[in-house]
């Protein structure tokens, strides 16, 4: 919404807590729209040990929720 209607093509996102890992999801599917990714105390782990065989991988760190 914010891209289109200042006809940006990528956009600085800044977030924080759980805004974070919404924008963790939104910048793995839309990586070509983000320029730069900003998070703070947002909940996520990085450490993949086991993903269910139904999820395709795309890039999603393991979210802690």
């Amino acid at each position: 919404m914010v891209r289109d209607r200042h006809n940006l093509e990528q956009i600085n996102l800044l977030s924080i807590c759980q805004g974070g890992t919404f924008s963790l999801c939104y910048s793995s599917l839309y990586s070509e729209k983000v320029k730069n990714l900003i998070t703070m105390v947002t909940p996520v782990d990085f450490h993949i040990i086991d993903i269910h065989p139904a999820v395709e991988r795309r890039g999603f760190p393991n979210l802690t929720i």
